[in-house]
């Protein structure tokens, strides 16, 4: 049987929701059907190691530079023609771009597919509305949650797709919280709430409000301990604010590894975000067995049935997020009722052979319609 050539295209594998994905996808699809190659700035890969780099990818093409230039269309557009690719499949909006014009001077015959969409911001800015409008010049479009594709416009039209992230449970070492939380070096006596989200410096993800409800909540109760797991440019503003107002029950507890062994040990998980597409984090959490309060942005409402699998709050609003922290401490049966109800959505809704299956249908519809074409 003939293998379905795919040329994946990301910026890098730092830590992130879509290079998560893309690890997985690789990891996964059979070697049997597919052959794939990756073009990419850096390989320096947090969900690949060199090994797996070597066990599943034919070719790979690496820039070895910080940001994509222009020439960087002539590079994609040789390594096309030299592993000649069914589907080019790209993770990235200026990958997207520059694979669109190399289908223009490309000698190989390929299949196109921008799958850019990660985010479902409420408001598009001039940037945003612009490539709304470029997403109509590629006749298939994957966005990983429903949100984001009717915030781009692109709901319901032909050649649109959802491919929602895959939770692979072998990154779950073990669901013991006691043992988690003393290697994590939680406190064993304290309520933990933790946050896995990125300090970028753009305004799609919201820490400060958990900062806030930290300090709302140490004025009332001292056995509740609040952790994030991330780093970025916001990484100061949190120090300055938690040392300011002397805000002594919150740490950052910078980028980590061990991210699945951190949600296991914490009694709740909190994502304040004004944007979202279908976040890892949550993911994480309720496959980890821990419930989630996450605010009403994007697709957390894909995965988040309100009151039954977890919380949706309003976002900024710092006063209800504790109102909810505060609750769920108190409630440790409404815990053990979300946690089961989380961890049975991941397994029917977000598992990896789903992810695959899905993957694996919308690449097979896209090159028959080619072909019909």
């Amino acid at each position: 049987m003939k293998k379905t050539k795919i040329l994946f295209l990301i910026g890098s594998f730092g830590v992130g929701g879509k290079e998560r994905q893309l690890a997985e996808i690789i990891k996964n699809l059979p070697k049997d059907e597919f052959e794939i190659y990756l073009f990419t700035k850096s390989l320096k890969a947090h969900y690949l190691s060199d090994s797996d780099i070597a066990d599943y990818l034919k070719d790979v093409c690496i820039v070895e530079r910080n940001n994509f230039k222009l020439k960087d269309i002539i590079t994609l557009t040789q390594f096309i023609n030299t592993t000649k690719p069914d589907v080019v499949f790209s993770f990235a909006t200026t990958l997207s771009h520059f694979s669109l014009v190399a289908k223009l001077f490309s000698s190989a015959k390929f299949k196109l597919i921008n799958g850019s969409i990660r985010n479902a911001p409420d408001k598009l800015n001039l940037s945003l509305k612009l490539e709304k409008f470029l997403y109509n010049l590629y006749p298939t479009v994957i966005a990983n949650s429903v949100a984001g594709l009717k915030s781009f416009g692109q709901f319901k039209k032909k050649g649109r797709f959802v491919l929602y992230n895959g939770f692979n449970y072998s990154r779950i070492e073990s669901s013991d919280k006691i043992k988690a939380k003393k290697s994590c070096n939680f406190s064993e006596k304290n309520f933990s709430v933790l946050m896995v989200s990125s300090l970028r410096k753009d305004e799609s993800k919201d820490p400060m409000t958990l900062v806030k409800a930290a300090k709302y909540i140490m004025m009332m109760d001292d056995n509740i301990d609040f952790y994030i797991a991330g780093d970025g440019e916001r990484r100061n503003e949190l120090e300055q604010a938690i040392n300011e107002n002397n805000i002594y029950n919150i740490k950052l507890l910078g980028n980590r590894s061990d991210v699945e062994k951190l949600l296991t040990a914490a009694d709740i998980s909190v994502l304040t975000s004004k944007t979202e597409g279908i976040s890892n984090s949550i993911l994480e959490s309720m496959a980890c067995g821990t419930p989630v309060i996450a605010t009403s942005r994007g697709g957390t409402e894909e995965i988040i049935e309100n009151g039954k699998s977890g919380f949706i709050t309003t976002y900024g609003d710092y006063k209800l997020l504790t109102e909810k922290i505060v609750f769920m401490k108190n409630n440790p049966e409404v815990r053990e009722k979300f946690a089961q109800r989380g961890q049975k959505i991941i397994t029917e809704k977000f598992s990896i052979q789903t992810m695959i299956d899905n993957f694996k249908k919308i690449v097979t519809d896209t090159i028959y319609e080619t072909k019909e074409s």
